[in-house]
Formats: structure tokens, sequence, C-alpha cells
């Protein structure tokens, strides 16, 4: 597994609003190259240009939970290490349990 935190998921996103690259790219005025890189995940994308992202979000009318898909990276020490605080019942709280 990379070191990747999210995925990005504009292809599918693309494809469910049967919109092109190309389309989205003049509409929104992002390089095609950018939207190109995006899409097709090359290279590491280890930002997002939050400028970009509204732009993307509202041509195609969304927010970025559907362009962004959070993934756990199992083989960070930080990562297994709150893993392990919460299958002990320690760490941070889960969302809605109150103490």
């Amino acid at each position: 597994m990379t070191d990747t935190m999210f995925t990005i998921t504009l292809a599918e996103v693309l494809k469910a609003r049967q919109k092109s690259m190309h389309t989205l790219s003049m509409d929104t005025r992002i390089p095609y190259s950018t939207i190109y890189r995006m899409a097709q995940k090359r290279g590491a994308q280890e930002s997002i240009d939050l400028r970009v992202l509204s732009k993307i979000c509202t041509a195609l009318d969304c927010t970025p939970n559907d362009l962004l898909k959070h993934v756990l990276d199992e083989d960070d020490a930080m990562v297994k290490a709150i893993m392990a605080a919460q299958k002990r019942g320690r760490g941070r709280p889960k969302k809605g349990s109150a103490k």
C-alpha cells in the first residue's frame, strides 16, 4: 500500500455525470493536463489546490466527498498505533459515543 491517504475518484464521477475530461477542462478553465493527471492517477498526487477542487465541485455539482475517498495506510506507524489503541478501547472516542 502506498502512503497516500486519499484516492481521487474524479474518473468515476465524470463517468457517472457523463462528462468528458475535455468538457470539464473547458467548463472550469483548469488545464486538461491537470484534470487528466487527477482522473488517471498519474504520478504522485500529494495535494490538490482547493481552488481546483472548488471549480470541479461546482462544475460537476458535487462535494469533495464525491471526489475523494479516504484510505487508511495500514503500513503507517501512526495509523497502526491509533488502530491498536482503538482496539484496546483507548484513544480518541468514536463519533457519537459519550463517556
